[in-house]
């Protein structure tokens, strides 16, 4: 579980093009375009932290060091709400994670999210709309 943050910074006047910045538990920074008015596809690159390497700096305090690895990130939204999200990353943990959000897609009158990831071992699940809770294996 984690918290992102985004912001996305208008390059030209148009707004068709902008820079991003995602940011929470890894930082990843990229281009975005917006097509249709509307609809926006996202590119990014960055670093996660891998692990934390601790140093004695005196009897009683350490000093910690961030070991990062490559991450990246691929991201479409619609109206600034995000439909899909696929991050990968070198790390060894948070390898690859897949959401498809509710509102994507819809099967009859049901429109499922549906998340794939790798953090060491393999996760999927279902979610639905207004329940905070899923299905995961």
């Amino acid at each position: 579980m984690g918290q992102f943050y985004v912001v996305k910074f208008p390059l030209e006047r148009t707004r068709s093009w902008n820079a991003i910045a995602y940011f929470g538990m890894q930082e990843l920074f990229g281009i975005t375009r917006t097509f249709e008015g509307e609809k926006s596809l996202s590119l990014t690159g960055g670093v996660i932290v891998n692990s934390l390497s601790a140093t004695d700096i005196s009897i009683s305090q350490k000093a910690y060091t961030a070991n990062l690895r490559w991450s990246a990130g691929v991201f479409y939204d619609v109206k600034n709400s995000l439909l899909v999200s696929l991050v990968i990353s070198g790390a060894d943990h948070n390898r690859f994670r897949l959401n498809v959000f509710p509102g994507l897609f819809r099967i009859g009158g049901f429109s499922p999210g549906i998340f794939v990831d790798n953090t060491g071992n393999w996760a999927a699940g279902v979610s639905i709309r207004y329940c905070p809770l899923g299905i995961a294996l």
